[in-house]
């Protein structure tokens, strides 16, 4: 739907924000670390950032990224907040540790996946060589 033309078209205009309530006293400290690491991440510019063009999303200038200096001035912390970590290179054991967050590392999901997709193509081989042996004997259309 970005810059098309046509009668049944209509212009998107997206604006994005992160609104932030400046008091986080209320929040555990896993929660305020959880938050201040997305946060982190969507306007690092080595992390979230190179992200943004895959979808046709312009980066956030330089100069209008003050989240660091945001965050420092929230006039109402949470009481010891969790630190969060990025896993940037594949790091043993530490990398799986407590609050370590790794784009590096699937969830159990896709690698069981993975692990279909490895026996389907075993399977289907075996499938084919039996229809191959079944063949000769005049047995498989």
């Amino acid at each position: 739907l970005y810059s098309k033309v046509g009668p049944s078209t209509w212009p998107i205009v997206l604006v994005s924000y992160l609104y932030l309530n400046n008091d986080w006293s209320s929040m555990n400290s896993d929660d305020a670390g959880l938050l201040k690491a997305f946060v982190d991440y969507v306007v690092d510019p080595t992390m979230g950032q190179p992200m943004l063009k895959e979808f046709q999303f312009d980066l956030v200038p330089t100069a209008m990224n003050k989240w660091a200096d945001i965050y420092t001035g929230i006039t109402k912390p949470a009481t010891g907040v969790t630190n969060f970590a990025f896993e940037t290179a594949t790091t043993a054991w530490t990398g799986q540790g407590e609050n370590f967050i790794s784009p590096l590392r699937s969830d159990y999901n896709r690698w069981k996946l993975e692990e279909v997709s490895v026996a389907l193509v075993s399977v289907t081989s075996r499938l084919v060589g039996l229809e191959s042996s079944l063949n000769d004997y005049g047995i498989v259309p």
